[in-house]
């Protein structure tokens, strides 16, 4: 009996830490979650500071339902699924990064942060996947990211574009892309998931499509859209929207590649963004969004200097990976780290003047 017991222990233990292995890195308000058994990736957002308490952007239950995928010479191929390729995880100075590898191709998928303002925490991530062709022959390669959206399906509208647009069945983009779609929350302190399709650094989409997931999953490149389909599948699937951002093939040659930018995050009133230089942010900007502390109440005053203890980690891990990669430090990153360090020098300031 005792080693029944032991067996079972250990097979829940077991199962109840599968989903979780992998590798974590975080900043500010995100957190993501590399999973080595899957190939895919989880994100999560501090959506309360002083609980403590994140909420996962995508379906967390199973992240297998959102995936990043390849049309390889017209053959459609899952990232982390697919036999063909040998995956690794490893750690980089901005986050952490996928690298797939095949006879054909290597794929590298890095992972950082994103803000919707320099001055603010990080709020969402930003996808950066490079595809090459190490084989001697032409590759005509597409890439599609699946995303599994649930914030929506908790309230009346799964989706909104940034023309607010009401999404309610499904839909199709080509020629006429949003700034971006937004799967809305209900009763939470941020507005939902948003993924921002065009900008600066970010790689418009040549289609995106919103369905059903089984739907979507099990077509993708496929899809025929019709307008009068909602996001049921009866009987197997009601009430299970997912968007498809996809990228269409391009052949390359020996020896080429391609490199896809995608943004996605929580959103608060403004979408994420990428900056040039990443030293945006001094001078009169700055001293405009410094924050005048006097009036503010003892809980504001908390969740103020919670987020600059969250700042203070941020610094310290940004320097350790400075120094964990010296290969990687530029001038560029030294201004960021110096930046943030005058910010919260002057938030210093400003505490100790409140009695």
């Amino acid at each position: 009996m005792k080693q029944k017991i032991t067996a079972l222990m250990i097979f829940f233990l077991f199962t109840a830490a599968g989903p979780l292995i992998g590798l974590s890195i975080q900043q500010g308000r995100v957190k993501v979650v590399l999973h080595e058994n899957s190939g895919r990736f989880s994100v999560y957002y501090l959506e309360d500071i002083q609980r403590d308490r994140y909420v996962s952007l995508l379906f967390e239950r199973d992240p297998r339902t959102s995936e990043s995928g390849l049309l390889m010479n017209n053959r459609i191929l899952t990232l982390g699924k697919s036999s063909e390729f040998s995956q690794r995880i490893e750690k980089t100075v901005d986050g952490a990064k996928f690298v797939w590898t095949s006879p054909q191709l290597e794929v590298e998928q890095k992972f950082s942060f994103a803000k919707s303002d320099p001055n603010s925490l990080a709020e969402g991530i930003r996808i950066e996947t490079k595809i090459k062709n190490i084989s001697e022959q032409q590759q005509s390669v597409g890439f599609h990211l699946l995303l599994d959206t649930y914030l929506g399906e908790k309230g009346d509208v799964h989706f909104r574009t940034s023309n607010d647009e009401v999404l309610e069945r499904e839909r199709e983009f080509r020629l006429d892309m949003p700034l971006y779609w937004l799967s809305p929350t209900k009763d939470m302190s941020f507005e939902g998931l948003h993924s921002v399709l065009k900008g600066q650094g970010v790689t418009i989409p040549d289609r995106l499509v919103f369905s059903n997931w089984k739907r979507l999953s099990e077509n993708l490149w496929n899809l025929q859209t019709q307008s009068r389909r909602n996001f049921n599948l009866l009987p197997y699937s009601i009430n299970d929207s997912a968007v498809a951002q996809f990228y269409d093939p391009m052949r390359l040659p020996s020896g080429g590649q391609r490199e896809i930018t995608a943004l996605m995050g929580a959103y608060n009133g403004s979408p994420l963004r990428i900056t040039a230089g990443g030293t945006e942010g001094r001078g009169e900007e700055a001293a405009e969004s410094r924050q005048d502390m006097e009036g503010l109440s003892m809980d504001d005053l908390r969740e103020l200097a919670r987020e600059d203890l969250i700042a203070v980690d941020d610094i310290i891990a940004s320097i350790d990976s400075l120094l964990s990669f010296p290969e990687n430090i530029e001038q560029d990153k030294i201004e960021l780290i110096k930046r943030d360090l005058r910010r919260l020098d002057e938030k210093r300031e400003q505490y100790t003047k409140i009695e």
